[in-house]
């Protein structure tokens, strides 16, 4: 049986990891501090949020007709696997090695500037894109996160198979 005294000592926070030691607000957006499993009697704390009906957002994909194609996924995703698995009409011959450009989106405005900066070889390959832009990217490398919420991409009109 679990005493008063027992559950104190397992589940208490350590001092240093408290909401407002970490810099985060113990029910904000930024971050909950909450067990995530015991090891050795030992509370394991995490401030990952937990994934839930937030842990989702809105992405947009708009094809070569330009008809939009309003979708929702997981935070973690990246935007080749969601356009596979919603059967949008994005190759990803490479399946993500970036070994290719197939997979090449043009992104909205508004959320380009939220991606962070390509690596050298995703640069490499999207020299060999058609139909580059200044907001192409592949979309094996956008990784969706909260803050991309409602982003659009755009296939590029002379995309060709």
């Amino acid at each position: 049986m679990l005493t008063r005294a027992l559950a104190r000592r397992l589940f208490a926070l350590p001092a240093a990891l408290t909401p407002q030691a970490i810099g985060t607000s113990s029910s904000g957006r930024h971050g909950i501090l909450r067990p995530v499993g015991i090891m050795s009697r030992r509370l394991i704390w995490s401030s990952r949020r937990a994934l839930s009906d937030d842990g989702m957002v809105n992405v947009v994909f708009v094809d070569q007709a330009g008809s939009r194609i309003p979708l929702k996924e997981k935070v973690g995703k990246n935007c080749l696997d969601v356009a596979l698995k919603h059967n949008i009409d994005l190759e990803g011959a490479c399946e993500g090695t970036l070994a290719c450009s197939t997979c090449h989106v043009v992104v909205d405005r508004e959320n380009f500037d939220k991606l962070p900066e390509p690596e050298e070889e995703e640069l490499d390959m999207l020299d060999l894109a058609i139909g580059l832009t200044d907001r192409s990217r592949l979309g094996c490398q956008i990784v969706l996160k909260p803050e991309l919420d409602g982003i659009t991409l755009t296939l590029p009109d002379n995309y060709e198979r």
